[in-house]
């Protein structure tokens, strides 16, 4: 019998092989918009040459920054779509395809590919696309006799993927999963369960697997994910993990959890190599030169540390679970620099490295953190938090619900492709950058800038940000000079030559700041200045729109080293055009 792939693997794949399941938020969906009446016909560009090729349905999702009326479109691409509403279902094996396209303004972008094959031997497929405002969900459901499905919703503008959710069980017993991310605020968590194998290691028979009052199995979602080369080798010690890090969100002993104290504690990982990052609270005191290591578990359970569990790579889709004990704990001291390995025999021995950040001078605390690398073969880990109060007992928040008695308890690694999400240090921490999995964009029309989220569109901020584009560009016949920003301003001139007898073509250029946004405003030969708002912005990209303008309607600057890159587009005579002119950096104004 085929075993499904763990719910968020699975998910991932289905994500990349159906060219754009990306959109979500942190918690339910937006309500359904309704259809529109009176569709609008879509640009030739969706269709191209394609045949059969129409419109089938189409919905109102709000409007984007720059004010453009976002539309959301399906095209049916057979003859055998009924052109519906709902994307078609599989046709006896077969598979009926069909695409959702983004309008924006003059614009479009594909969305969403799909053809429901059936998703599994089961043959009973099924896909639900729901469009609000500002908000595109998917969900799909397959399998044969293990089952899955996922959700995945987008906001539109910016494009982005906000929240998803996977779910697996097993017709045939009582194994089940439920896995959901946060991708707003990079917090996930999964439940799962399999029952306990008989003696001669078969599944129990399905009636009476739940007996016994076996415990679920919970873990909040540690991230396995690329981070920056510097980063990895020596800035873990001195930059510590922001979003990009699970966190221990169960409480496994002690004083009821205050607020922030699952934010004490942070994990992340990078193949086989796992940081660490632990806040110690104002009772611990880092100050004393030297602590004796604790001889015995009884002697360090006394004293605030560290602890690394490790067990078995499982979930729900092992048909039954052997009986077997976590492995550890490694013991890593808060109140000193000790550590205390497990005297198990056959713990293997782990190569680490510790840092500790003095308190701040402005009451911020002091850090513990942790670089280790774990054996090729452990796929499964808990971290514990364990920090003594009197003679009660110790409060211990941990990433998973551990039983040490039981190996499958301990947590899972998250494994995020670089096209997915990576990390980056921005504002002196270790953030996630999500990515947009891999979109087809209209070829005028590129309406992802990853970092657009984050960076304000108005104000002395955003001009400020703007500053990459000073300096004198040029190539050929043609060049564009800009002062750095000053008085909520930057001042810009384009010339052109166009022939050795004739006068160049010149252009008055301004970047300016005003109540209602940021406008570049040009004036071609000095005449009357058309206006451009900005509503996309990165690190070394901007991009400015004004859909009233016929050519061009959307301008848009990217710098890359000594480089800089600028492209209009628009319609001349009723057909889309688009031009593009690399510069490279020249000296002098």
């Amino acid at each position: 019998m085929t075993r499904p792939q763990p719910a968020f693997r699975r998910a991932a794949t289905a994500s990349l092989a159906t060219v754009g399941l990306a959109l979500g938020l942190s918690g339910a969906a937006a309500a359904p918009l309704p259809l529109l009446a009176n569709p609008i016909p879509l640009p030739e560009k969706p269709c191209g040459d394609r045949s059969p090729c129409r419109e089938a349905a189409r919905w109102p999702a709000g409007t984007d920054a720059a004010g453009r009326v976002l539309t959301v479109v399906r095209l049916a691409l057979d003859t055998r779509d009924s052109g519906d509403a709902d994307p078609p279902g599989a046709d006896h094996g077969d598979c009926v395809p069909t695409e959702y396209w983004l309008q924006a303004g003059p614009f479009a972008r594909k969305l969403l590919a799909l053809c429901n094959d059936g998703y599994g031997a089961a043959g009973m497929g099924e896909d639900a696309v729901t469009v609000g405002k500002n908000r595109f969900t998917h969900t799909q459901h397959g399998g044969s006799s293990w089952r899955w499905s996922t959700a995945e919703v987008f906001t539109l503008s910016p494009l982005r993927r906000v929240h998803e959710e996977n779910d697996g069980s097993w017709t045939n017993g009582p194994n089940e999963a439920r896995c959901r991310f946060d991708r707003t605020h990079w917090r996930g968590d999964c439940t799962w369960w399999a029952p306990r194998c008989q003696d001669n290691g078969e599944p129990p028979d399905p009636e009476s697997a739940g007996a016994g009052g076996t415990h679920r199995y919970a873990y909040a979602v540690v991230p396995r994910v690329e981070v920056p080369a510097e980063w990895a080798a020596d800035g873990w010690r001195t930059v510590g993990p922001g979003t990009c890090a699970g966190t221990a969100t169960h409480a496994l002993s002690g004083p009821a959890p205050q607020a922030g104290d699952d934010e004490r504690l942070k994990v992340l990982a990078q193949g086989q190599i796992v940081f660490v990052d632990m806040a110690l609270p104002d009772s611990i005191r880092t100050d004393i030169p030297d602590h004796s290591v604790p001889t015995s578990a009884a002697a360090a359970d006394l004293r605030p540390h560290l602890a690394l569990w490790l067990g078995a790579d499982s979930d729900y889709s092992s048909h039954c679970l052997d009986p077997a004990s976590a492995v550890g704990p490694w013991r890593f001291g808060l109140d000193g620099d000790w550590v205390l390995p497990p005297k198990a025999a056959g713990a293997p021995a782990l190569v680490f490295d510790k840092a500790r950040t003095p308190t701040r001078p402005d009451g911020g605390r002091a850090h513990l953190r942790l670089r280790l690398t774990l054996p090729e073969n452990v796929k499964g880990l808990t971290w514990v938090s364990h920090l003594p109060d009197g003679d009660g007992p110790a409060q211990r928040m941990a990433t998973s619900a551990l039983h040490t008695e039981d190996a499958h308890s301990v947590g899972r690694l998250r494994t995020f492709l670089a096209q997915d999400a990576t990390c980056t240090v921005r504002n002196g921490r270790l953030d996630f950058v999500d990515q947009v999995p891999p979109l087809t964009p209209h070829p005028v029309l590129d309406l992802a800038i990853p970092e657009q989220a984050t960076l304000p569109l108005v104000g002395a901020e955003a001009i400020k940000g703007l500053d990459w584009l000073a300096g004198r560009w040029a190539a050929d016949d043609t060049e564009e000079v800009w002062l750095p920003s000053a008085g909520g301003l930057l001042l810009g001139l384009n010339r052109t030559l166009t022939g050795p007898e004739s006068p160049a073509d010149f252009e008055y250029l301004r970047i300016e700041s005003t109540p209602e946004g940021v406008f570049y405003v040009a004036s071609p030969g000095g005449k009357s200045p058309t206006r451009f708002k900005l509503v996309q912005r990165g690190a070394s990209e901007a991009v400015f729109e004004n859909p009233e303008h016929d050519f061009p309607s959307r301008i848009a600057y990217k710098r890359a080293g000594d480089k800089v890159t600028v492209r209009i587009d628009g319609r001349l005579a009723g057909s889309l055009r688009t031009r593009t002119w690399t510069w490279g950096r020249r000296p002098g104004p």
